[in-house]
């Protein structure tokens, strides 16, 4: 939405010395009184412990976190290094994009006497650690209200998503930063995409299913939504566009796929942040093919049970096989060769492969159109028949 704050997701300011100015991290500065070292194994090792500590400090919502360090482990990127460690996602749901989005500040500084090093990081935050408390005792209570445990993974996202958009309003106009994380949309009950984003991120990850958040932009200007998995296959969710953009608080957005995303407003498609539109070297390249192998979205929505649906060349569930189940099946093909991710449900990875040699590719989809051709011509065997399977 236009009032997504870019400062807090995809421009931490880092800056590495006392009395030099803020800056983007894809332009800063570093200053020791020694100079830097190459990079070594051990150096690797130094990034990753001071790391943890950091990781620890940010959760906590620490505004200063020091640490020792020895000079002779210091090395020119080290910053770098020890920021992009903390920020990556762990199994703790109050880290990885719950803290990489968190603050709206931080700044880094090295000082050394040449026989010793430290390290200290001035973080400001969107939330106080009193406040971030608050959040954890209230996302214990909505869930055990929702009865969680006793439900799927997909009773789960359901019960999540429309706790969130029955509960949480759009934050018009609101000057208070608040509204960027989960505690504005808990304690106020209003937020924008990214408080939206920012509860729907820690529900998710407190019932055990993958999430992460995605930074974009839509025909509105900066927008944030989540992807999340069943299954191994991550859907797409938007709760803001299903409170912003409806009158009627419906689930438009919810558990999509990647062709029908965008289906309810087709002028106003959601567009994922890629490499030229990074800030700093911590944004996500959500464009990568990294990113898709290690998030393969679904081509189309979840079907709860869809197994017993979906035959063989039907690839898009339609009832019909058709030159629209050959297009899927050759870009998942082109997504497989890519990223090593189809982007098809379990059902529908086992409906596209027609011939049965347990690979999805062109011959699947030229067997999908050669079959379509004999049908459109009056042919009555099934799919099966034709190929002889």
């Amino acid at each position: 939405m236009k009032l997504f704050n870019s400062l807090l997701s995809s421009a931490i300011a880092l800056t590495l010395t006392a009395g030099i100015p803020a800056v983007s991290t894809s332009a800063y500065f570093m200053e020791t009184e020694n100079p830097p070292y190459s990079k070594s194994a051990a150096e690797n090792e130094t990034a990753e412990k001071i790391a943890a500590a950091v990781r620890e400090g940010l959760r906590n919502r620490d505004v200063k976190i020091e640490t020792g360090v020895n000079p002779k482990d210091v090395y020119d990127g080290i910053f770098s290094d020890i920021l992009s460690i903390a920020f990556e996602e762990t199994d703790c749901a109050a880290e990885g994009d719950y803290i990489r989005t968190a603050m709206s500040h931080i700044h880094c500084k090295y000082r050394t006497d040449g026989r010793s090093g430290f390290m200290t990081f001035d973080v400001e935050y969107n939330t106080s650690a009193e406040q971030e408390q608050y959040v954890n005792s209230r996302i214990t209570e909505i869930l055990e209200s929702l009865n969680v445990e006793n439900l799927d993974d997909y009773g789960k996202l359901c019960a999540i998503y429309e706790y969130i958009i029955n509960n949480v309003d759009y934050a018009y106009d609101s000057p208070d930063k608040a509204r960027f994380t989960a505690y504005g949309a808990l304690r106020s009950g209003k937020a924008v995409c990214q408080g939206y984003t920012h509860l729907f991120y820690r529900l998710a990850r407190e019932c055990g299913i993958p999430c992460r958040m995605i930074m974009g932009v839509t025909a509105e200007g900066n927008h944030a939504w989540n992807i999340a998995a069943v299954d191994g296959v991550y859907y797409l969710f938007d709760s803001t566009w299903d409170v912003y953009n409806s009158s009627v608080k419906n689930c438009d957005y919810f558990m999509k796929g990647s062709l029908d995303f965008d289906e309810a407003d087709r002028k106003n498609p959601h567009i994922p942040n890629g490499a030229d539109k990074k800030v700093n070297e911590f944004d996500v390249d959500y464009t990568s093919a990294e990113f898709a192998q290690l998030y393969p979205v679904s081509q189309y929505s979840y079907m709860k049970n869809s197994s017993a649906v979906y035959g063989t060349g039907d690839v898009n569930n339609s009832g019909t096989i058709d030159s629209a189940d050959a297009s899927l099946v050759m870009n998942a093909y082109s997504m497989l060769s890519v990223s090593g991710a189809s982007g098809l449900t379990a059902p529908q990875k086992k409906s596209a492969d027609v011939n049965g040699d347990g690979a999805i590719d062109s011959k699947d989809a030229s067997d999908i159109l050669g079959y379509y051709a004999y049908i459109s011509t009056g042919g009555k065997d099934s799919i099966e028949y034709f190929l002889g399977r």
